[in-house]
């Protein structure tokens, strides 16, 4: 693998965090995600089981110092799953002064990933936050049409297409 790596501070992270504009965010987020859909994942030339794969993942992603993350659900005939982190740094920031959540570059990663281990689209919202006072971050991801765009998550986390 020659794939080039920087290390980011987390300041840095925290700055594009900040940004409180809807239609900025959710186009970070598609961003993200198609970059690591199209090229990202597959410079790792993961193989396997999607089960195996994306546990490799998420040990990759805890690992890298965003904080730890855990696979609590995984269907791969539905294309669903569901992710948790613990002690997110940039959560953590802004901890009881955001208004919603704040990590869409982490829910860009990982509807890219999901969305190349699933071979189908997969967007993410993230359910619960950090920075508005729940324990942890909490990431559901599936397929965009079974979000509940009723719901005011879905509606200012991803474009109704």
């Amino acid at each position: 693998m020659n794939l080039p790596f920087a290390i980011v501070p987390i300041d840095l992270l925290i700055g594009i965090a900040s940004v409180s504009d809807e239609l900025a965010n959710r186009k970070i987020y598609y961003a993200v995600k198609e970059q690591v859909r199209s090229s990202l994942v597959s410079s790792f030339h993961l193989s396997g089981s999607v089960e195996r794969t994306s546990r490799f993942l998420t040990d990759f992603f805890s690992a890298s110092g965003i904080g730890g993350v855990r696979l609590i659900h995984l269907d791969v005939e539905n294309h669903r799953a569901i992710l948790m982190m613990e002690n997110n740094p940039i959560a953590a920031a802004f901890e009881g002064r955001a208004q919603k959540p704040v990590d869409h570059l982490y829910r860009g990663v990982f509807a890219g990933v999901f969305s190349h281990l699933f071979r189908l689209d997969v967007d993410c919202v993230e359910h619960q936050c950090t920075a508005v006072n729940h324990r942890n971050c909490e990431f559901i991801l599936k397929p965009v049409h079974e979000f509940d765009f009723a719901r005011e998550e879905p509606r200012e986390q991803l474009d109704l297409e």
